[in-house]
Protein backbone atom coordinates (compact mmCIF):
# COMPACT_ATOMS: atom_id res chain seq x y z
CA UNK A 1 0.00 0.00 0.00
CA UNK A 2 1.52 3.44 -0.81
CA UNK A 3 0.82 6.26 1.45
CA UNK A 4 0.16 9.76 -0.68
CA UNK A 5 0.48 12.26 2.14
CA UNK A 6 0.96 16.47 1.05
CA UNK A 7 3.51 17.93 2.82
CA UNK A 8 2.66 20.91 5.22
CA UNK A 9 6.08 22.06 3.97
CA UNK A 10 5.73 25.22 1.80
CA UNK A 11 3.00 26.05 -0.77
CA UNK A 12 -0.25 24.11 0.85
CA UNK A 13 -1.87 23.73 -2.92
CA UNK A 14 -0.79 20.41 -4.11
CA UNK A 15 -1.16 19.69 -7.47
CA UNK A 16 -1.82 16.11 -9.10
CA UNK A 17 -1.14 12.86 -7.00
CA UNK A 18 -0.89 9.53 -9.04
CA UNK A 19 -1.64 6.45 -7.36
CA UNK A 20 1.02 2.80 -8.66
CA UNK A 21 -0.63 -0.38 -9.53
CA UNK A 22 -1.52 -1.18 -6.00
CA UNK A 23 -3.78 -0.05 -3.06
CA UNK A 24 -2.97 3.37 -2.00
CA UNK A 25 -4.11 5.58 0.30
CA UNK A 26 -4.06 9.66 0.05
CA UNK A 27 -4.83 11.70 3.08
CA UNK A 28 -5.06 15.10 3.80
CA UNK A 29 -4.53 16.95 7.36
CA UNK A 30 -7.34 19.91 8.00
CA UNK A 31 -6.15 23.34 5.86
CA UNK A 32 -3.98 20.79 2.86
CA UNK A 33 -6.03 20.74 -0.02
CA UNK A 34 -5.49 19.75 -4.06
CA UNK A 35 -5.66 21.72 -6.59
CA UNK A 36 -5.37 19.47 -9.28
CA UNK A 37 -6.57 15.98 -9.84
CA UNK A 38 -6.04 12.50 -7.54
CA UNK A 39 -6.03 9.74 -9.88
CA UNK A 40 -6.26 6.19 -8.38
CA UNK A 41 -4.76 3.69 -10.72
CA UNK A 42 -5.10 -0.14 -9.78
CA UNK A 43 -5.83 -2.23 -6.43
CA UNK A 44 -8.52 -0.30 -3.99
CA UNK A 45 -7.68 3.77 -3.43
CA UNK A 46 -8.82 5.67 -0.75
CA UNK A 47 -9.24 9.09 -0.33
CA UNK A 48 -9.06 8.97 3.99
CA UNK A 49 -10.06 12.90 5.75
CA UNK A 50 -9.47 12.01 9.05
CA UNK A 51 -8.15 15.37 10.26
CA UNK A 52 -11.22 16.66 9.63
CA UNK A 53 -13.31 17.75 12.28
CA UNK A 54 -16.17 19.42 10.19
CA UNK A 55 -18.46 17.64 7.36
CA UNK A 56 -16.80 16.17 4.58
CA UNK A 57 -18.03 15.65 1.19
CA UNK A 58 -17.83 13.13 -1.75
CA UNK A 59 -19.81 13.48 -5.40
CA UNK A 60 -19.37 10.95 -7.44
CA UNK A 61 -20.93 11.98 -10.01
CA UNK A 62 -18.88 14.98 -10.31
CA UNK A 63 -15.36 14.06 -8.89
CA UNK A 64 -15.46 16.58 -7.06
CA UNK A 65 -14.38 15.72 -2.52
CA UNK A 66 -13.96 18.14 0.58
CA UNK A 67 -9.86 18.96 0.09
CA UNK A 68 -9.80 17.56 -3.55
CA UNK A 69 -10.71 19.70 -6.78
CA UNK A 70 -10.80 16.21 -8.91
CA UNK A 71 -10.24 12.87 -8.38
CA UNK A 72 -11.09 9.43 -10.57
CA UNK A 73 -10.19 5.88 -9.50
CA UNK A 74 -10.96 6.33 -5.84
CA UNK A 75 -13.13 3.45 -4.21
CA UNK A 76 -12.91 4.02 -0.71
CA UNK A 77 -13.55 7.15 1.33
CA UNK A 78 -14.29 8.42 4.54
CA UNK A 79 -12.36 8.85 8.16
CA UNK A 80 -11.11 5.29 8.73
CA UNK A 81 -9.67 4.35 5.32
CA UNK A 82 -6.39 3.78 6.79
CA UNK A 83 -7.76 0.97 9.05
CA UNK A 84 -9.32 -0.62 5.90
CA UNK A 85 -6.08 -0.26 3.84
CA UNK A 86 -4.00 -2.09 6.61
CA UNK A 87 -6.65 -4.83 6.94
CA UNK A 88 -6.53 -5.17 2.92
CA UNK A 89 -3.23 -5.56 3.02
CA UNK A 90 -3.01 -7.79 5.51
CA UNK A 91 -5.55 -9.81 3.49
CA UNK A 92 -3.30 -9.98 0.24
CA UNK A 93 0.06 -10.67 2.99
CA UNK A 94 -2.14 -13.57 4.21
CA UNK A 95 -3.17 -15.11 0.99
CA UNK A 96 -0.26 -15.32 -0.57
CA UNK A 97 1.99 -16.76 2.45
CA UNK A 98 3.19 -20.11 1.34
CA UNK A 99 1.09 -23.29 2.61
CA UNK A 100 -2.13 -21.37 2.32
Amino acid sequence: MARKRPSNHGDDNIENLIGGSGNDLYFFRMGLFSTGTITGDGGVDALDLFDYSTAVSVNLATGIATAVWSFSGIQDFGRRCRQRQHRRQQRNNDSMAPGR
